[in-house]
């Protein structure tokens, strides 16, 4: 007989009851699939929440679409908005990210900015912008 092979109708339904799946062929895959998974979904995680992770005094960059970031006393969008910076301004790492935040310090603050949004090289059309305004005789 050709086909997937069914376990017995007793365990049938203590398997169904549990939400397990009834085919035997296919749970070794199931498992596989679930495992793989969990690992890609753990490893997207580690990547979001290390950011860029700035070491400590290292200059890093707004990067937005082009309006300002907001920098917050806390590594929350529950805290308060404490400054506005523009795009490309330089900031100041202050520490390790925590849970997708970066501790920087802007105009002489500690504050911290989602580190999604800063990166090591300023954006190109701010640094294009600089170039440009630059006179050389």
């Amino acid at each position: 007989m050709s086909g997937p092979r069914f376990c017995r109708r007793e365990d049938r339904k203590r398997i169904r009851r549990r939400g397990w799946p009834v085919n035997r062929e296919y749970t070794g895959e199931m498992a596989l699939v679930v495992v793989g998974l969990a690992v890609g979904i753990l490893a997207l995680a580690a990547l979001f929440w290390i950011g860029v992770a700035g070491a400590e005094g290292q200059i890093l960059y707004v990067s937005t679409a082009g309006g300002p970031l907001n920098a917050r006393y806390g590594p929350s969008r529950g805290d308060h908005m404490m400054y506005q910076i523009p795009n490309g301004e330089p900031v100041q790492a202050d520490g390790e990210p925590v849970r997708g935040w970066q501790p920087v310090r802007y105009a002489g603050d500690p504050v911290w900015c989602w580190a999604a949004y800063l990166s090591e090289e300023p954006p190109e059309e701010v640094a294009g912008a600089f170039a440009m305004t630059v006179e050389v005789d």
